[in-house]
């Protein structure tokens, strides 16, 4: 009997010691902290305020949120855009690109709600693709800019009622509209 308990012990023991040095790794191993003003997905939106408990709501940085890398929309349906900006924000393609997989997605990639927003890429290639219902749609607000994105087969509106819309490609999709 008092084998088994030290075998139990012992192994007690070794199990201690694996998950010391898993928390120690882990403490000294730095995890990769996206700032507030990151859009990670679809259905997101950028704001100047704060977002409270939003969890869907970045923080601008000096008025403008960024993506980090490509994001890819799956949903077929929605009531809101892929990326909205609310006051007057900007958002920066920063070379990636927001991609519709799904057979349609029936929303557009980014509606502005306020004056003075810009969609542009500072990065290298920014590709919004796949059928989306509009690539960007600035609603008529006087200071909007899209510049310097790629939209490939993006919509059957790649941009609509835009104030200023220059240095993008339109390769297959509706070209813009009401700029």
């Amino acid at each position: 009997m008092s084998k088994t308990r030290n075998e139990k012990l012992a192994a007690l023991g070794r199990i201690v010691t694996v998950a010391a040095a898993s928390f120690m790794l882990a403490a000294v191993v730095p995890t990769l902290a996206l700032s507030d003003d990151v859009i990670t997905g679809c259905f997101q939106k950028c704001q100047t305020g704060g977002c409270g408990g939003d969890l869907s709501c970045r923080t601008a940085a000096n008025g403008k949120c960024k993506l980090n890398g490509d994001i890819t929309c799956t949903s077929t349906s929605s009531l809101i855009p892929a990326v909205q900006l609310i006051d007057g924000t900007d958002l920066d393609l920063a070379g990636n690109d927001i991609t519709c997989t799904a057979a349609q997605c029936n929303y557009p990639v980014v509606t502005m709600y306020n004056t003075g927003s810009k969609v542009m890429n500072s990065g290298g290639s920014a590709v919004i693709s796949g059928p989306f219902t509009w690539g960007v749609n600035c609603g008529s607000y006087s200071g909007s800019v899209v510049e310097n994105v790629t939209f490939s087969s993006a919509a059957a509106i790649g941009v609509s009622n835009c104030q200023t819309v220059r240095h993008n490609v339109f390769d297959g999709s509706g070209a813009a509209r009401g700029a």
